[in-house]
């Protein structure tokens, strides 16, 4: 497409749906138009299109009054080079507001957001491949009813410093969430759901690696053979583990953030993410 087309940049519909599919595979992207669904059905996102054809995206999830996630922000191959992907994130920065903003760069998209006052938090390690179990860890997990929604969401608020309680019941739904607990109390959850390639292990809220490796390892030792991906903080020494279980390191992003602060955990910590998109 020429730099000086015109496109039209309006909210995104349950009818783009299908062409944001096919922008994702052309950048090689894993999702499914279900995928797209259960993220534009979680928040809102923003398009461009010429002449009804999708050449841009970018998509936003409020997370309580102060917090929020930026992310699915991509520009057809066609359309690179007409400046869409940072007036389209602009847009959907607008309607987001003046509150915390998280999101995962590629390393394309990294002077972007910085020109846009976002700075490095830290990075994320994507781990995918055919689960292997190892010898399980001695953990009490049980399955997560919605009874438990308001500790989940406590346990996550905790972790993030963002109120993530619509997107938890959301996972609660359409996936299985296990419990970890201590002392007869929720210290920690993990979620599966189906997603891109096979399944997604996240998010993955714990209070030490060693109950998130058990939350992980849950997942792993009731799926041996499926395609499993797990977004983890690279910090997290994790990897290894992950690695040992036939999920290979297959890439990752930089977390980056804009607006004010957010707390530091203390006792609950994000280990693994519910996709790149919604942190």
């Amino acid at each position: 497409m020429p730099a000086d087309a015109t496109f039209i940049f309006r909210p995104m519909l349950a009818h783009d749906l299908h062409q944001a599919e096919a922008m994702t595979r052309a950048v090689s992207w894993p999702h499914r138009a279900e995928d797209w669904r259960f993220v534009l059905d979680l928040g809102f996102g923003h398009v461009a299109a010429q002449n009804g054809t999708l050449a841009a995206t970018a998509m936003g999830w409020p997370q309580g009054p102060a917090a929020a996630s930026l992310g699915m922000i991509i520009v057809s191959p066609e359309a690179q080079g007409a400046g869409l992907g940072r007036r389209i994130t602009e847009n959907v920065l607008h309607a987001l507001g003046p509150v915390s903003i998280e999101l995962h760069a590629t390393a394309a998209g990294l002077p972007l957001y910085e020109k846009l006052g976002f700075t490095r938090q830290g990075a994320i390690s994507q781990h995918q491949g055919l689960a292997t179990p190892r010898p399980p860890p001695d953990a009490a997990i049980r399955p997560a009813t919605p009874a438990d929604l308001p500790a989940l969401a406590a346990l996550d608020r905790h972790a993030t410093g963002a109120d993530r309680t619509h997107i938890l019941a959301a996972l609660l739904a359409i996936g299985q969430t296990v419990i970890l607990e201590r002392h007869n109390t929720q210290a920690g959850f993990a979620t599966l759901r189906r997603f891109g390639r096979g399944h997604q292990i996240g998010p993955v809220i714990a209070p030490d690696p060693q109950a998130a490796q058990a939350l992980l390892h849950h997942f792993i030792h009731h799926h041996p053979g499926r395609f499993l991906r797990a977004d983890i903080v690279a910090a997290s020494t994790l990897a290894p583990f992950l690695a040992a279980c036939g999920l290979a390191h297959a890439g990752g992003a930089t977390l980056m953030r804009r607006g004010p602060p957010r707390p530091t955990p203390t006792t609950t910590h994000r280990f693994a993410l519910i996709n790149q998109a919604l942190g």
